[in-house]
């Protein structure tokens, strides 16, 4: 097991965050608890970890916690604590995925519960007063919570109809707008969808990283098909 901040660990957490807008990829994360994993050991202590670490777990938590399973799964772990903690985060990219999250968990009675009993409105409303002023889009995404908390509570989440087959793999932004503003009125998706998306500095990360693994894994196949060759030659 890789410790956190190793460049093992690293690489392995951006490929997890990559392919977790699959939906097949997210079902196996789940049902393997790698919510819990988030919560309980990556985010244990946060001031500990790199801005690289913060950014993609919490990204790869808002994909997670976009469905009912995945939203089921964090309202079995302290998840409401650690997203107080991660919205009120120095780095934007972290908020925004925080926020996210927050967003996904706040249709649902339980999670509610858990935001009332730490005060999280209160919370909310002292983001509102510091950044008023210096973040819009912080503000845009703390209405989008708060909205969210005021309607109507539900179970969660529907999943789409991707079909048996799950060939294409990554949901279209389109897809993902849908799902972050299901059911709610006089919306403009893209909008939305662009209150919670990575910055191009992350995104732009996320490639690099995905293809030096990538890159990696291709040399070391290559390295065990010639040493498989070697023996075979020797024998």
């Amino acid at each position: 097991r890789a410790p956190l901040g190793s460049m093992l660990h690293t690489q392995a957490l951006a490929c997890l965050q990559r392919v977790s807008t699959r939906r097949a990829a997210q079902k196996r994360m789940i049902s393997l608890d790698v919510i819990h994993w988030i919560v309980e050991v990556l985010f244990s202590d946060v001031a500990a970890l790199s801005d690289f670490s913060l950014e993609f777990g919490a990204a790869l938590w808002m994909n997670l916690a976009m469905f009912d399973d995945g939203q089921r799964k964090c309202e079995q772990v302290q998840s409401i604590k650690v997203l107080a903690v991660l919205i009120c985060h120095d780095n934007p990219t972290v908020r925004t995925h925080a926020m996210g999250t927050l967003w996904s968990l706040m249709i649902r009675p339980k999670a509610r519960a858990q935001a009332a009993s730490i005060s999280l409105n209160d919370a909310l409303t002292k983001l509102l007063d510091e950044y008023g002023t210096k973040d819009r889009l912080l503000v845009k995404q703390i209405d989008c919570v708060i909205e969210q908390m005021a309607a109507p509570a539900q179970e969660g989440q529907e999943e789409f109809d991707e079909g048996e087959d799950d060939d294409e793999g990554f949901l279209e932004e389109e897809q993902l707008a849908q799902v972050f503003i299901k059911g709610a009125p006089d919306v403009d998706a893209d909008k939305v969808l662009r209150q919670f998306g990575a910055t191009p500095a992350v995104a732009a990360k996320q490639n690099d990283v995905v293809t030096n693994v990538l890159q990696a894994l291709h040399r070391q196949l290559q390295y065990a098909g010639l040493r498989r060759r070697t023996a075979s030659t020797r024998g």
